[in-house]
């Protein structure tokens, strides 16, 4: 199983002998430590060891594929040039493997966190209705967004069902 993997890297890839057998070592390390903490047996036999080795050779091998479905163009270039090491691919987080597409939602996510937390309802009423949920439990606040010449801009959100919307 091993011996298949290593070739399936070189072949994907284009990998050295070297790269592919430290990725594999990588890869099957990993499954080692996700064997370990669900509790799997570690033997080529158990179909769930099997599963978490082939899932991460497969996910591995599309992040390596600059034409696979993934588009991760940079991965294998930073892998060649000896800027990330083979077996350290299994252990990295999905923002490290393909940093240019999750860095704009990383950032995304951060302003909506703040804003969150700087931006609190001033008051509850059941004067506005959902349109998603149809209920009339929401919070309100009222925010100058325009000129001060213009009326203050209602944003409401719907506490049931977190449905934000804007009058005025």
């Amino acid at each position: 199983m091993r011996a298949q993997a290593v070739q399936l890297c070189k072949e994907a890839t284009g990998l050295s002998d070297e790269h592919a057998i430290d990725l594999e070592t990588g890869i099957y390390n990993w499954s080692l430590q996700q064997a370990d903490a669900f509790r799997v047996p570690k033997t080529w036999t158990n179909a769930k060891f099997l599963n978490i080795y082939c899932s991460k050779t497969t996910s591995i091998l599309a992040n390596l594929d600059p034409d696979s479905y993934v588009g991760n163009r940079e991965l294998l270039q930073r892998v060649l040039a000896n800027r990330v090491k083979p077996h350290d691919l299994p252990f990295m987080k999905p923002q490290e493997l393909f940093p240019e597409r999750w860095r704009e939602l990383v950032e995304l996510k951060v302003q909506k966190d703040e804003y969150a937390t700087t931006v609190k309802p001033v008051a509850m009423t059941d004067q506005f209705k959902c349109k998603r949920c149809k209920k009339r439990e929401c919070v309100y606040q009222e925010l100058q967004l325009r000129s001060a010449d213009e009326p203050a801009t209602i944003i409401i959100i719907c506490i049931s069902c977190n449905h934000t919307w804007r009058v005025g």
